[in-house]
Parts: C-alpha cells; structure tokens; sequence
C-alpha cells in the first residue's frame, strides 16, 4: 500500500507562532516529539538505507571543498556518505523522497515563506525543475565521522537562508555519539541528540554547528536528511562586510543576529575549529594538514588588524563571562 505523507501540512501544524518567534529570535528550532507518524519515520529511513545498501551511484563520500592559494582542494571527511537528489535516476526509486521533491517542496516553501520572518525571501519552487534550482535535499549515513565547526552558508556563492535537518537514528544512545552542536554566537552551546525522528532547523549563514564523532566501534550508522532553502537576498554586502562601527563592545547584540558574525567566528572559536577539524580528519592525516593551513590562513587575515585583534579580545573575554555566569 502506498503511503501518503504532506511534509508542507505537517510544518504548518508543528510551526505555531511562538515555535516561529522562537527560530526567528534564537536563530534555531528543535522538534523532537516525534513529528512525523511512526509508519512515515520509518519509511523514510527504510529509502534512506535503501539508497545507501541497494541503488548504483546512491552512495557518494561527503566532501568539502577549500580554495587555497593553489587552486580548489577537495578533502574527503572519513566514514561520511551522502546522496543529492537532484539525482532524478536515484530520486525516482524512493517514492516518499521524490513526492518530496517533485510535489510539495513549492508548498513547503510558502509555509515558511509565510511564517518565518528569517524565510520571507525564499524563492519559490512550484515546479521540480525550480526546486532543483533553489532547494537542496541530501540523505546523509555517518558510518563512524565528525563533522567540523561550520556555517552552513559560509559567504558567497552559497544562498542558504534555511536548514532542515531530520535525524532517522534508531535506538540512539549518548555512547554512540553523533550529536548535532549549535553555537549561537557568543552564547551556550547546543547539544541535539539525533534521536529517531528529531527535526532540526536553523538559520543557515548564521548558525555555526558541528557533529560530534560516531564511535564506530558502537556499529552504528546514523542517517538523516537534510533540505536547505536559498534566499534571495542572502550575502548582501551587510552579511559579508565587516565596518569600523561593528568594532564596539555596544555592537554585541547586533553581530550575535547578523551574518556578518561569519567573519570574526573562527577567531572567537580558534580552539573549538582546531579541535574539530582534528575529530573530523583524522590526527596527523595529510587532510587535517590542509584544513588547518587554511584555518590559519584565515586568522593571520584577521589578525593582523591592530583594532580588530583588541575588539576579539574583548568578544572572548565577553564569551567567557557568559560561560562563568
């Protein structure tokens, strides 16, 4: 029997309006009452497994892609696999995921166009052919990887506004690891278990976040899928340009609700980047290697600006204050 499932209808019951103030004002959401129907959870993690064990081609090592001084490297994080379905030949041998993208993404994208302040640029996608344009829609199986301190939306040409991110991890425990972490800039970390059936959304170019690593020795695979929404008007030169005026303790507020917070955060974070990108790539590997020069590289641009290396004292020391409160 097929099973019918509205991803559109159900968003529009979960996002009540103070769930809605919510991901505006804290720049993340989580849903983890179980908010889809058992027999459609499982389903979906049924075609997630089925991509990964049973289609040719539906299994693709993760990537990230760096742009040095000698061109564009790509680095393959361990233990990590996923599947793009703008990939029509993959998309059409799992039915709930292709009615995802082929019938209700452009409904879906009207419910948070409509309800979220963050989502009122998102284009419209009524039709496959513009979704595959404006909408990305990945399954994810982590056999034993991490992933690094990122933004989702790192800067330009990337035009996420929003992430989506379902977690399909059955009989998850803390000792298997893998938990999702959102650092709200300057604020507490957040730690998501990727328990069964758990929603995630947040704002992609201004949520900085992480996976934890899977312990591998625990033999467990942990799956999601993820949908990001592009924004029109995402990267304006206010999200990318840091100005003397921002260089002010009186600033604060305003950075901690800006994308321009991109710019300072691997400075404010150096240690929590460092660390992460070891969990992710491996001590000692040829990789790690490269992602740290990169690291690097990044800080020495910051760094060498006498006024901006005292206003990141200042956010570490303001950092710190929060953490001992």
């Amino acid at each position: 029997m097929e099973l019918k499932f509205n991803l559109a209808d159900t968003l529009k019951r979960l996002l009540t309006r103070e769930r809605c103030e919510q991901l505006d004002l804290d720049g993340y959401l989580v849903l983890d009452e179980q908010p889809f129907p058992a027999s459609v959870a499982k389903e979906l993690l049924h075609e997630v497994q089925y991509c990964f064990d049973g289609i040719d081609g539906g299994k693709t090592p993760n990537q990230v892609e760096f742009l040095t001084a000698d061109g564009s490297v790509k680095l393959t994080k361990p233990h990590i696999y996923e599947c793009d379905l703008h990939n029509a030949a993959v998309r059409h041998q799992l039915p709930l995921f292709n009615a995802f993208f082929e019938g209700q993404l452009g409904e879906l994208v009207e419910v948070l166009r409509d309800r979220l302040n963050c989502c009122e640029d998102l284009q419209p996608c009524d039709t496959a052919d513009l979704a595959s344009r404006s909408v990305t829609l990945k399954l994810q199986a982590n056999e034993g990887g991490a992933f690094p301190w990122h933004y989702d939306n790192p800067g330009k040409p990337n035009k996420r506004r929003l992430t989506m991110a379902v977690y399909l991890t059955e009989d998850w425990a803390p000792e298997i690891g893998g938990e999702l972490q959102m650092m709200p800039f300057l604020g507490p970390c957040i730690t998501v278990p990727p328990k069964f059936c758990t929603v995630v959304l947040f704002q992609s170019d201004m949520m900085l976040h992480r996976v934890r690593p899977i312990l591998s020795h625990m033999r467990k695979t942990r799956y999601c899928f993820t949908i990001w929404f592009d924004g029109a008007l995402t990267n304006s030169d206010d999200d990318l340009f840091l100005k003397v005026q921002h260089l002010d303790e009186g600033a604060i507020p305003f950075l901690r609700r800006s994308a321009v917070q991109r710019t300072l955060s691997r400075a404010v974070y150096e240690a929590e980047y460092e660390e992460s990108l070891a969990a992710c790539f491996g001590a000692d590997s040829v990789a790690l290697g490269i992602s740290l020069r990169e690291h690097h590289a990044h800080l020495q641009q910051l760094l060498k600006h006498e006024r901006l290396r005292a206003f990141l004292k200042v956010l570490k020391e303001y950092r710190e204050d929060l953490r001992a409160a």
